[in-house]
C-alpha cells in the first residue's frame, strides 16, 4: 500500500470508528504511525551465561541485566574446578533459582546457633556468586535474604556481628551497602566447609 493510500484508510477507519470529535485528530496520527512505521525487530532471547566476569560485576546483584539468565550447570563446574569440591556434593548443597543462590540443606546442618548458620550461609552464597557467577562481592542483601528464607536471620547481630568475623572473608562500604567479598583463605578453606555441612567429616 503506498502512502496516499494508507493515508486515506487511516482516516476512513477513525471517521468510521466510534470516537469523539476531539479526539478523532489524536487516534488519526496514532493509526498512521502505527501503519507507517517498521515492525519493531523481534526481542533478542536473554543470554545464556555461566559466569560474568570483570571487575565491573562487583557490585552486581540478581536484578543485573547480565545475570538475568545463568546457566547453573556451567556454575557448579567453575566452583568444582577452583575448589576441588566434586559437582556431586555441590549439586547437593546449593541450586540457583533465576539467579539466587539458594541452599538445598537443611537449617541444621548450617551450624548449631544464628551465628554459625548465617556464617555458613555467606561463605557459601558470596563463593557460589563469586567463582560460579563472576560477582566478585555479594551485598549483604543478598545473604540476608537467603537467611531469612532458611528461618534463621537475627537483625540484632546480622551485620554487626555475625558477618565481620569470617576468617578468609572482608566487608566492603559501609551502612546499607556493605559487601562481603572472599579472600583466597575463604576459598582455600571451603572443601571443609562443605564437608562440614554435608556431614560428610
Amino acid at each position: 500500500m503506498d502512502v496516499a493510500s494508507t493515508v486515506t484508510a487511516a482516516w476512513h477507519g477513525v471517521e468510521s470508528a466510534d470516537i469523539p470529535e476531539g479526539f478523532r485528530e489524536v487516534a488519526f496520527r496514532e493509526v498512521l504511525r502505527y501503519l507507517l512505521e517498521p515492525a519493531a525487530p523481534p526481542q533478542a532471547q536473554p543470554r545464556q551465561l555461566a559466569a560474568p566476569t570483570g571487575e565491573g560485576k562487583a557490585n552486581a546483584t540478581v536484578a543485573d541485566a547480565s545475570v538475568d539468565v545463568v546457566d547453573e550447570a556451567a556454575a557448579v563446574a567453575a566452583v568444582a574446578e577452583h575448589t576441588g569440591v566434586g559437582a556431586e556434593k555441590l549439586e547437593r548443597l546449593f541450586h540457583i533459582d533465576n539467579g539466587v543462590v539458594k541452599l538445598l540443606v537443611n537449617h541444621q546442618s548450617l551450624g548449631g546457633n544464628a551465628a554459625d548458620k548465617t556464617r555458613a550461609t555467606a561463605q557459601v552464597v558470596t563463593i557460589v556468586r563469586k567463582i560460579g557467577m563472576g560477582l566478585t562481592e555479594t551485598p549483604f542483601d543478598v545473604i540476608r535474604e537467603e537467611c531469612v528464607r532458611k528461618h534463621f536471620y537475627d537483625p540484632k547481630n546480622f551485620a554487626s556481628a555475625h558477618l565481620p568475623a569470617i576468617e578468609g572473608f572482608a566487608v566492603k562500604g559501609d551502612g546499607k551497602n556493605r559487601r562481603l567479598e572472599a579472600r583466597s583463605g575463604g576459598v582455600t578453606a571451603f572443601p571443609a566447609l562443605v564437608d562440614k555441612i554435608l556431614g560428610e567429616k
